[in-house]
């Protein structure tokens, strides 16, 4: 960029400002950009449905959809005058937290900018490489205006975002008008004195607002710059200025002298966690020592992060109580990331997270580090082991095509609950395509919520084995996060005990979902992902696998071309990413098409089809790591009432914790009235459940054995001897057929027939001597073990070996058999958001 006339600052600033076109810009820069502009339409589809937008929305009055001084407001089939869209917008965009930064901006310039720019962009009807020089004006500008007045406004307390934001807002929106340099420093002068934001709103909805400002009021200075309005064409430099009242510092050199790279826009910064950038190099850090070390957090004595004068200022709320201000606290997001738990979206339900809550005490901030360089975490051990990182997430991407992908992603996350998959995608190729960008006109057509108020999402119903459930491809869905769980929970029209207004059965066994993608490994054809969607509840669990509705993943990776289709039969390798194992499933295929018609009975489906065989020898220690977590095959449980129990908890396929019905007082027979209208009964199982997870995590509190992460986990069952009783259908099931009974509570309620994964943990558990299983268990045949259950009896394969070490049995052989079929492909409708 030219070297500026020696004129006073706010003048100098203008002229560049006025003098900037398309041809002017590195193809670089253009694409960089383009990628903001993505970013930006990512992370205002995102929040456009939150709380502070939605206030904003029903105070202001919408505009006629003709009305030629209207904008389109993203995410939403309404127009506002076209100040008020830039408003609403700009609020949106910030509001997640998630938006790009500048460290030499010291906020998030892209939000100050894009949404004035695009409100004026689609009123004018701009061009693209219009918009995009606009855009670039205003980016530039924001960075010189922050490097003139130094961090000392920041540190007094000035959000940059909103105060020097709407300089950057004003030089976009003044070059999209074609202003000259001298109208362009009256929009300055404008500027300047609506210029605002205090960072003592930090972590509530006003900063959010602060974004949404800038961006109003630095249109409203151009537009008023145009009219002929005046004002001071010095009002940065003014002894009485911008600069002046600000921070006391103008430095004319640090404002017009070119970054080492040639532009700012090459220093821009994307964020992948929804929180403030200066927490983001610690949580990077600490998560690259939980990949590298396989921390648990049950070992850690003490987490201390070094951060400097900067982050101590923005980043310190030591107790966060909503999902905002956790976005600010370096000790929550410190025991958010050692748990694994995701950041691309934190809300309320993150700031009271019990286990982050009771780990965010054992985390402390040492005021010794440097602002800007890598941020230093150590955490210790309870055996003495210090674990070191220092990380930092302040280089700007050098290869833009990864980026661009990451952003892609990222961008389909937050879209695709707001517009659906097939609007959000259409938006997503638009931003992306080759060639000279899109105007606002076209971008922002497709930014509205679709008409109707719904949006939608390409799934298969399938019914695997016992269960049935809604099948995704990954791509299709939001990032994992609460974003997902929502649309997950909608979808099934949970909460609600008839999920009546979704595509969920009512029952567990009906209100579950399978999430395909092809696998990374080398070891696996698909990664697959379960999730049981609560049904009166407001939870959704990954924390074990469903055994039914794994049957039904081979047979969907074949039919989706997920993996090529062998004649005959089809080995499909399935990575559960729940557990981190691996299951092979044998699909017949017929024509390229997974078989339906077979001869294999499922007991609780009817008819008959054709044999899936699933092999889970891999899947011993699904969840814990062993097939005896305790390290016995028998375990005594002592109850509130005094009562001793004997347990075995068994983990293969899930961890399920096996109990003699006979020791609780009942037969093994008994119906589904009588165990689920049974409130004894079933308190007295959730609390063996409870008492089992302590066992494995002293101290932790059993009462909170259904978290919502995992609920139904570990599973319990009732064991009994073989005996003669009536199925569900109305049929019997002979002594003879069986070599024992089970009665399998999920959920707290009565499996109508067993689980996969609990067959496998029973099986396994048959061939373990001293287990509470192997003393009912008749184990007739060497390889099989036949298991009556409420609809009938159910073959499991087992084949065990004993060894002489702990647990003292080794399998070469564990799995089962289930029939699959597609119930319905397609498109389905949820409510859009707002």
């Amino acid at each position: 960029m030219d070297t500026a006339p020696a004129t006073g600052l706010t003048l100098a600033l203008a002229e560049r400002s006025a003098a900037l076109s398309y041809g002017d810009l590195p193809d670089d820069v253009v694409q960089l950009a383009r990628q903001c502009l993505l970013d930006w339409f990512g992370v205002t589809l995102g929040g456009s449905a939150e709380d502070g937008p939605l206030i904003l929305l029903d105070l202001l009055p919408s505009a006629d959809p003709g009305d030629p001084r209207s904008a389109t407001v993203v995410g939403h089939g309404r127009r506002l005058p076209t100040l008020q869209a830039a408003l609403v917008n700009g609020t949106s965009s910030h509001r997640l937290d998630f938006d790009d930064v500048n460290a030499a901006f010291l906020g998030h310039v892209s939000v100050a900018v894009a949404g004035a720019v695009l409100a004026l962009a689609e009123q004018r009807d701009a061009t693209g490489p219009e918009l995009v020089t606009a855009f670039v004006t205003g980016y530039e500008t924001a960075c010189r205006v922050a490097l003139a007045i130094g961090p000392q406004p920041y540190l007094r307390g000035f959000h940059s975002t909103g105060t020097v934001g709407t300089f950057g807002a004003a030089a976009a929106c003044a070059r999209l008008l074609g202003l000259d340099a001298e109208r362009t420093a009256v929009a300055f002068g404008l500027a300047a004195s609506q210029a605002a934001g205090l960072k003592s709103n930090l972590g509530t909805m006003t900063k959010s607002f602060h974004a949404g400002k800038a961006c109003e009021n630095g249109l409203l200075a151009a537009l008023m710059a145009e009219r002929g309005f005046s004002a001071g064409t010095d009002a940065i430099e003014h002894s009485q200025g911008f600069a002046a009242t600000a921070g006391g510092v103008c430095d004319r050199e640090a404002a017009l002298g070119d970054p080492p790279s040639g532009w700012h826009l090459r220093d821009n910064l994307f964020k992948y966690h929804a929180s403030c950038f200066m927490t983001h190099s610690m949580i990077d850090g600490i998560r690259g020592l939980c990949a590298s070390d396989r921390i648990d957090v049950r070992q850690v004595s003490q987490v201390t992060v070094h951060v400097g004068e900067l982050e101590l200022g923005a980043c310190a709320v030591p107790e966060p109580a909503t999902g905002l201000e956790v976005k600010f606290s370096l000790v929550h997001l410190a025991a958010m990331a050692l748990l694994g738990r995701g950041t691309a979206v934190i809300d309320d339900a993150d700031a009271a997270d019990p286990e982050v809550v009771a780990l965010r005490s054992r985390v402390v901030l040492a005021e010794d580090g440097v602002s800007g360089g890598p941020t230093r975490v150590d955490i210790a051990l309870h055996d003495g082991t210090v674990l070191h990182a220092a990380h930092d997430v302040s280089t700007p991407e050098s290869d833009l095509a990864a980026q661009q992908a990451r952003l892609r992603g990222k961008f389909r996350g937050l879209a695709v609950p707001v517009l659906g998959a097939a609007r959000a995608d259409a938006l997503l190729e638009v931003l992306c395509a080759p060639g000279p960008p899109a105007g606002a006109r076209q971008l922002l057509a497709l930014a509205r919520r679709p008409d109707g108020g719904q949006a939608t999402v390409r799934s298969v119903l399938m019914r695997a084995g016992t269960s049935k459930g809604l099948f995704f491809h990954q791509a299709d869905l939001p990032a994992p996060g609460p974003v997902r769980d929502a649309l997950l929970k909608r979808l099934m029209g949970s909460p609600d005990v008839l999920q009546i207004d979704g595509l969920g059965g009512s029952r567990p066994i009906t209100s579950k979902v399978a999430i395909v993608a092809p696998s990374d490994r080398a070891d696996a054809d698909v990664d697959y992902t379960f999730a049981q969607v609560d049904i009166e509840g407001d939870g959704i669990g990954y924390g074990g696998n469903c055994g039914n509705i794994s049957s039904g993943v081979g047979p969907f990776a074949v039919d989706e071309g997920l993996v090529p289709a062998v004649e005959g039969r089809t080995r499909v390798r399935i990575h559960n990413t729940n557990t981190g194992k691996l299951i092979v499933a044998e699909v017949p295929v017929r024509n390229g098409r997974a078989e339906v018609d077979g001869d294999y009975t499922v007991p609780g489906v009817p008819g008959t089809g054709a044999e899936i065989v699933m092999d889970w020898a891999s899947t011993i220690g699904a969840k814990t790591g062993r097939l005896l977590p305790t390290g016995s095959p028998v375990d005594s449980v002592t109850l509130r009432d005094g009562r001793v129990v004997e347990v075995t908890l068994c983990d293969a396929g899930n961890p399920v914790v096996w109990v003699r019905a006979a020791d609780l007082g009942r037969t093994g027979s008994e119906s589904a009235e009588e165990i689920d209208q049974d409130s004894a009964l079933l308190d007295t199982l959730r609390e063996i459940r409870g008492r089992v997870t302590a066992l494995l995590l002293p101290g932790a509190d059993w009462r909170r054995v259904d978290d919502p992460a995992s609920p139904g986990l570990p599973l319990i069952g009732l064991v009994a001897p073989p005996a003669d009783y009536r199925t569900l259908g109305g049929g019997s099931a002979a002594e003879s057929e069986m070599d024992l009974r089970v009665r399998l509570v999920f959920m707290n309620r009565l499996h109508e027939s067993i689980a996969g994964t609990a067959s496998i943990s029973l099986a396994a558990a048959s061939r373990v001597k001293g287990s509470v299983v192997a003393s009912v268990a008749l184990n007739r045949s060497a390889d099989t073990l036949l298991i009556g259950h409420p609809s009938g009896v159910t073959p499991t394969r087992v084949r065990a070996d004993t060894t002489d070490e702990a647990p003292y049995v080794r399998f070469d052989l564990l799995g089962f058999s289930r029939t699959a079929r597609r119930l319905m492909d397609g498109t389905a409708y949820y409510p859009s958001a707002g």
